[in-house]
């Protein structure tokens, strides 16, 4: 309640809880001086409105004495003394959360509305390049029959390698496009059958680049909740990774560790590694560190955050501990199921067999 120069003369315990000062403090103070600057012109022209009689309703925004910000609504009746508008009644309602959640659905259907416009474009985008870049393979190949020089055929190649790199981009793409719309269709997996299966997809790569995998895992199923095809394309991306990244003659440890509630897996490499200052940038989707870039080992800035993607589907977390020049070890974690499933899945013909421990893979 307030008098007709706008001085309090009233207040309750949820006002002044409200704007963080005592009933006894509050009294007598005039109250335009809690509105925000933005929102005071609305408080002098309803205050006006009541003057003359009117009763009204407005939005408004308070500033606390500790400096916070509440939105309010204001509905004003005027205070008649002796038959004469003196000051006026005012009821304020505290709109500051419905505010935020109504902001953050704002915020999450524009994002929703801006990813489905961009799925769309990758989508159309990736239709219409791969028709020329399958006439690029396609010439290179039939050129390299007829070339003559060692010159024609290495810059053929250069041509060639490009145009596989930017297929593959495009393929990443619309992984990630895909991703971005659909959610896993889960069943009971056994991490130690996938994992061995990841590594077995490898192998051939590991042994080009003259390096070694060491698979660490026990013969004993442990089970999550999963996409059986999702979360291998997560181990493999984890696995290219560390063959791009590490020299020849390095090592990567493939390891399964288990407790009674969780699961992590571990891909540990002896590469050039990552500074710490990059370690939450590089699952952001295109982003390459440059100064671990080089021209045999150059990522597309696409694996990282599709595994991130899909372990993020999963309810799981990822991490790296890395530094530059020492090496990496990414780290999936996941909620371990009890049991599997009379249904469960049990991974691939290829895992059929136990997984032993330390088994090791080399060129």
């Amino acid at each position: 309640m307030v008098d007709g120069t706008g001085r309090l003369l009233f207040v309750n315990p949820a006002m002044a809880e409200l704007i963080g000062v005592e009933r006894d403090d509050l009294v007598g103070q005039m109250a335009r001086q809690y509105y925000d600057e933005a929102t005071a012109p609305q408080y002098d022209i309803n205050f006006a409105l009541r003057r003359l009689g009117h009763a009204s309703t407005y939005t408004a925004r308070l500033r606390r004495v500790d400096g916070g910000l509440r939105d309010v609504i204001v509905t004003g009746v005027t205070r008649v003394v002796d038959g004469q508008p003196d000051g006026s009644y005012a009821v304020l309602t505290d709109i500051t959360e419905r505010r935020h959640l109504e902001q953050r659905e704002l915020r999450l259907s524009l994002e929703r509305e801006q990813m489905r416009i961009l799925s769309d474009f990758i989508r159309d985008a990736s239709h219409d390049f791969r028709t020329p870049l399958s006439i690029i393979q396609t010439s290179v190949y039939l050129l390299k029959r007829k070339a003559e020089s060692p010159d024609q055929i290495s810059r053929l190649e250069t041509v060639g390698e490009q145009a596989q790199r930017l297929s593959r981009l495009i393929d990443g793409l619309l992984t990630m496009s895909n991703l971005d719309k659909s959610t896993p269709s889960m069943g009971i997996i056994d991490v130690n059958v996938l994992v061995r299966n990841a590594v077995d997809r490898a192998i051939e790569s590991v042994q080009q680049a003259g390096l070694e995998i060491v698979l660490k895992a026990s013969d004993e199923p442990v089970y999550i909740n999963g996409e059986e095809g999702s979360m291998l394309k997560a181990l493999s991306n984890l696995i290219d990774n560390a063959i791009t990244f590490t020299p020849h003659g390095g090592t990567i440890t493939v390891e399964v560790v288990a407790d009674e509630d969780t699961v992590r897996i571990n891909v540990h490499d002896t590469g050039i590694g990552i500074d710490p200052s990059e370690h939450t940038r590089i699952f952001e989707r295109l982003y390459k560190v440059d100064k671990a870039r080089s021209s045999n080992a150059s990522g597309l800035g696409m694996g990282l955050p599709i595994t991130k993607r899909i372990i993020d589907l999963h309810n799981g977390t990822i991490r790296v501990d890395s530094a530059f020049g020492q090496g990496s070890v990414f780290t999936v974690e996941l909620a371990r199921q009890k049991k599997a499933a009379a249904s469960a899945k049990r991974g691939y013909p290829s895992a059929s067999s136990p997984i032993t421990e330390d088994v090791k893979l080399n060129s």
